[in-house]
């Protein structure tokens, strides 16, 4: 799903320019429900989205269950005022996929195939910028009266201030050697919680959608907080590699979701005890996420 999902948005991209709960999740399945994935944030318009979709297993999504194409999907705009958080900022509309001219035939014309309609449950509107330091609620409302809500905020962006590398080791066959990367940043005093995402290639920043990347580290500065830190991959990358680095800052509920799916994505025992997922939407199983982002790209020579 995630390759589709990545494929489509690109489609989508040439048209245009051309409270806190525990679920339990029991293994294998259980009855059919909402699946949101929400994303925003203030640097890349092609990584705010709103995917909605029905699924009977949330780590193995069936793609035959379909999209959600005909729900009404709003961002609205908030305020801090004092200790109260107040959403009467302006409030964007998200369009589904479908509803932009010449999306359904191209998209057709691409996948011809019957999975293709979950991948009506995409929401976009390229014009929608996020805010640092702004909350932000979602509400998905559908015709036979489900109602999704949720809540995020957009923190701080906090810059890498340097990313290096060293060759090290003999070359490879094609004359390439290992290099290990690591990237350094000033950690603030208060709470960070971090998502970082990476994927290799010349596209630069046009990863479209979270799942397309390839990996994902989420971590906080429990441990290690208000001072300068380093991040190192331990796998090497190689020479002539191009190297994306999203290094977003998240809210704890986000942090806390995305820690929890992890885990539970990476238990791999069907019969383990059920899966407890921080979901901070209401209405369905899923996440709002506003990221704070600081993009990189790092040319490996």
């Amino acid at each position: 799903m995630r390759s589709v999902l990545y494929i489509i948005l690109g489609i989508i991209t040439t048209i245009l320019y051309s409270c806190e709960k525990e679920i339990d999740v029991s293994r294998p399945g259980s009855k059919e429900q909402l699946v949101v994935e929400a994303s925003i944030n203030q640097l890349l318009s092609n990584l705010n989205y709103v995917y909605v979709t029905k699924s009977l297993d949330y780590f193995k999504p069936d793609l035959t269950v379909g999209g959600v194409k005909d729900a009404n999907v709003i961002i609205r705009e908030g305020r801090i005022s004092g200790t109260d958080t107040i959403y009467d900022g302006p409030a964007t509309q998200f369009f589904n996929i479908y509803g932009i001219p010449g999306a359904d035939s191209i998209i057709l014309n691409f996948f011809n195939n019957p999975l293709i309609d979950n991948l009506a449950g995409i929401y976009v509107n390229p014009a929608f910028t996020g805010k640092e330091s702004t909350p932000y609620a979602l509400e998905i409302s559908l015709p036979d009266g489900r109602l999704v809500t949720g809540k995020t905020f957009i923190p701080k962006v906090i810059r890498l201030d340097t990313i290096k590398y060293e060759n090290r080791g003999e070359p490879d066959d094609s004359g390439r050697y290992d290099a290990f990367v690591n990237f350094y940043w000033q950690d603030p005093p208060e709470r960070n919680n971090y998502r970082l995402a990476f994927i290799k290639g010349s596209f630069g920043n046009l990863l479209l959608g979270w799942g397309a990347a390839e990996t994902f580290r989420t971590f906080d500065d429990e441990f290690l907080n208000d001072q300068y830190r380093s991040y190192s991959f331990f796998r090497p990358f190689k020479t002539n590699d191009t190297l994306n680095l999203y290094f977003s800052q998240i809210g704890r509920k986000e942090f806390l979701f995305w820690q929890s799916y992890s885990r539970a994505n990476d238990s791999g025992n069907p019969f383990s005890t059920p899966v407890i997922l921080k979901s901070n939407v209401t209405g369905a199983i899923g996440t709002f996420t506003g990221y704070a982002v600081d993009y990189r790209q790092l040319i490996i020579k």
